[in-house]
């Protein structure tokens, strides 16, 4: 079992310990097992968990088809206004200064940087920060930093 199916069994989990399980989901689990309330949650968990991966799979897709698409960002730094490259790749993110060639590389699995997403008015912005506390905020037009937001979230 990976992260993600782990993820979505605590999920389904935490939905029927809440007693707010999916209302159609749950009627077919008893539908399955014929109304065995013995084992109704358990057929509620498996099909929960397929009905997360199947909703998961267009977000993959749209990631295959965006691969290799390339976003242009810039980031202000006391020495001026640097160009940058942002790249989706099969991997996650890759952020490219366009003239000293310095890269960051982001997984979704990665440990080393923490992303956010912050909206304002006619550019968003997105901020990396190290396992140091480094800073590093790359600006966007909004429409670009939503795709790539959609896209990084369907990374994990």
């Amino acid at each position: 079992m990976n992260k993600l199916e782990e993820q979505f069994y605590e999920q389904a989990a935490r939905e029927l310990a809440s007693k707010s399980p999916v209302p159609g989901i749950m009627a077919k689990a008893y539908a399955e097992v014929d109304g065995d309330e013995r084992r109704v949650y358990a057929r509620y968990i498996a099909l929960r968990v397929e009905h997360l991966l199947e909703e998961r799979m267009p977000q993959a897709d749209a990631l295959q088809a965006n691969a290799g698409e390339i976003f242009n960002a810039w980031r202000r730094t006391r020495q001026g206004k640097e160009d940058w490259i942002i790249r989706i790749t099969q991997n996650g993110l890759q952020f490219v200064n366009s003239k000293t060639r310095e890269e960051i590389s982001l997984s979704p699995r990665g440990k080393d940087f923490l992303i956010e997403f912050r909206p304002f008015a006619w550019f968003h912005k997105i901020v990396l920060t190290n396992r140091r506390g480094d800073r590093f905020s790359f600006n966007a037009k909004s429409t670009t930093i939503l795709l790539i937001q959609q896209l990084w979230n369907g990374m994990l």
